[in-house]
């Protein structure tokens, strides 16, 4: 196994979550004080900038700055990075129809991408819309675009509702932690994980084998600790990561956004461990399950990808994240489109 190096979430966690009285108010009131900050921010708003811009019935809106940090050994981000932002804004807007002592369990989230996320996209906006609200669950979507206005991907959610036991407690506001540095997504990218020129000649298993062997960085995998293990094998691929509290949303349990990306990271390299040189790939579709909440307890999680389907110009992959027992935590399904690629991008520092 590949032996994880330091990384950013080895540093002591930024953030809380809000305390149970927080759930004695109406959804679309707990929105609002995430959004104004009346709350603590949640540790994955410390590690990646998500924020909430807007806030009404039914609607949702969350911004999250490009960080170069999010970007692969390649200099490019993967589809799947828009998780980060939409998931905030497609549980937002069902949480925005709920009585008080409710909350949203996200079931699935689905992904069309429609462009590929550029070096240059400066943010990401997800705008959410409530499609429907039942008893028992409901129904989102998201339309997610960058910084200057370009529609990257569709994304809709399905949430069961889950009702806590009223207590007698109120909301009192609280205010965020100052620190004395940087959060890790505004931090300059160190030298040392600035990539090689050009990857161009090297196949897709060349490639995630000098990742593995720590030959190639990914401020990716510095950020997340997300650290591959590649004993590899076309079309499959195997990655421990830790279950930390820097992951951890306002709902208390690690984000789903975050696990959305992971997921797509995992089908992505395997579906890169197939290619021939000169040649990249296209995300065209993502589908997660969500089969057991994922508590930030440090312990190691296990990802697994591998190719279903390989052909000459459609990838299908599956993607599955299962805790220390071996049981299923995350269940993924992704497609890809070969492309030939001209050079790679290099990364970008700031």
């Amino acid at each position: 196994m590949t032996q994880r190096v330091a990384s950013i979430i080895d540093e002591p966690v930024r953030g809380s979550i809000p305390e149970v009285g927080f759930l004695s108010l109406p959804g679309i009131e707990r929105m609002r004080a995430i959004m104004d900050e009346r709350t603590p921010l949640a540790p994955v708003q410390h590690l990646t900038g998500v924020r909430l811009v807007q806030v009404g019935h039914g609607s949702c809106t969350a911004v999250m700055p490009a960080s170069p940090w999010f970007q692969t050994q390649a200099g490019f981000f993967v589809s799947g990075v828009t998780a980060l932002v939409a998931d905030f804004a497609l549980g937002g807007a069902i949480m925005s129809a709920l009585p008080p002592w409710t909350f949203p369990v996200t079931s699935e989230i689905n992904f069309t991408f429609l462009r590929p996320v550029q070096v240059d996209a400066g943010k990401l906006i997800a705008r959410g819309k409530l499609i429907d609200a039942g008893r028992n669950q409901a129904t989102s979507e998201a339309l997610i675009e960058d910084g200057d206005g370009r529609l990257l991907a569709h994304a809709t959610t399905r949430c069961f509702i889950r009702t806590a036991e009223p207590q007698e407690v109120s909301f009192e506001a609280k205010a965020s932690q100052t620190y004395d540095s940087p959060d890790p997504f505004l931090r300059p990218i160190p030298d040392d994980l600035l990539s090689p020129e050009s990857l161009r000649d090297l196949s897709g298993i060349q490639l995630l084998r000098s990742l593995s062997s720590g030959a190639l960085p990914a401020p990716f995998m510095m950020l997340t600790g997300l650290f591959l293990n590649f004993d590899v094998l076309p079309g499959r691929v195997a990655s421990p990561f830790p279950a930390a509290a820097w992951f951890q949303s306002p709902a208390g349990t690690i984000y789903g956004g975050f696990l959305c990306w992971v997921a797509d990271l995992l089908s992505n390299a395997a579906a890169t461990s197939t290619l021939e040189p000169q040649t990249g790939t296209a995300a065209l579709d993502l589908k997660v399950h969500f089969l057991r909440p994922v508590l930030p307890d440090s312990s190691l999680l296990y990802g697994e990808g591998e190719v279903v389907h390989g052909g000459k110009g459609l990838i299908v992959c599956r993607s599955e994240i299962r805790n220390a027992e071996q049981k299923p935590l995350v269940l993924a399904v992704g497609s890809f489109m070969r492309r030939q690629i001209r050079d790679w991008v290099p990364v970008v520092t700031a």
